[in-house]
């Protein structure tokens, strides 16, 4: 009887342990933003750098790692870095096609980029969708 009144106390506490690490994922997403808006473009790419790394990187949500890597492509095109921005462009298109930037929040030169990124893989998609299909 003593161990079943014992089981929520348990479970919440196996709960509480596992949510910081999606707040950490945020909150890292957000700081790399906020470099990005004021224009700290060396720092938000060593931040998405950091946090996108394959092995020791923080973000591991398939809709955080998106954004980040469409805040880290701005970031590049800022930096003049249009072949980098274009491959993560990329990256994030060819894992969901139906991935639309945020208009507001990202420039004309990004967001046409992006389009022309995404026209450029336009085969690729469909052959991808037909894959699946």
């Amino acid at each position: 009887m003593r161990l079943r009144s014992l089981l929520p106390i348990a479970v919440a506490l196996a709960l509480s342990v596992s949510r910081p690490a999606h707040a950490d994922e945020k909150g890292d997403l957000e700081k790399g933003r906020n470099a990005y808006l004021t224009k700290d473009y060396t720092e938000a790419e060593a931040r998405f750098r950091a946090m996108l790394d394959p092995t020791s990187g923080t973000l591991r949500s398939p809709e955080l790692v998106n954004e980040a890597r469409m805040i880290w492509g701005a970031v590049y095109m800022a930096m003049k870095r249009t072949n980098d921005a274009e491959a993560l462009f990329s990256k994030i298109i060819l894992k969901d096609s139906e991935y639309q930037p945020d208009p507001l929040m990202f420039g004309t030169d990004v967001l046409d980029k992006f389009t022309d990124t995404k026209t450029k893989l336009k085969d690729e998609i469909n052959a991808q969708k037909q894959r699946e299909a």
